[in-house]
């Protein structure tokens, strides 16, 4: 169970990613060209993703206080950090 003040935090911080976004693409089309709303995409969603992935792992280390799994959300965090990277060579 994740706590209310989290939930909060991350409806903030996507509300403030959206208004960003928004800005971001009309300036992009004012200035003609797409591919930085692309670009701002992925580098938006997998910041999100991966903020989202560490509000979640830690709020589930304190409750349960098992330290354990500290390793397997720090690979899983890892591997999102490198996710956009390849998307970006790939594209």
């Amino acid at each position: 169970m994740i706590p209310r003040n989290i939930l909060l935090l991350r409806r903030q911080t996507w509300v403030c990613c959206s208004i960003i976004f928004g800005v971001w693409s009309i300036l992009s089309i004012i200035i003609q060209k797409p591919i930085l709303i692309l670009s701002f995409l992925i580098g938006g969603l997998f910041s999100f993703l991966i903020l989202n992935q560490l509000i979640n792992s830690q709020s589930m280390i304190i409750n349960t206080r098992n330290n354990s799994k500290f390793f397997v959300s720090f690979v899983a965090r890892l591997a999102l950090y490198g996710l956009p990277v390849t998307l970006t060579f790939l594209l």
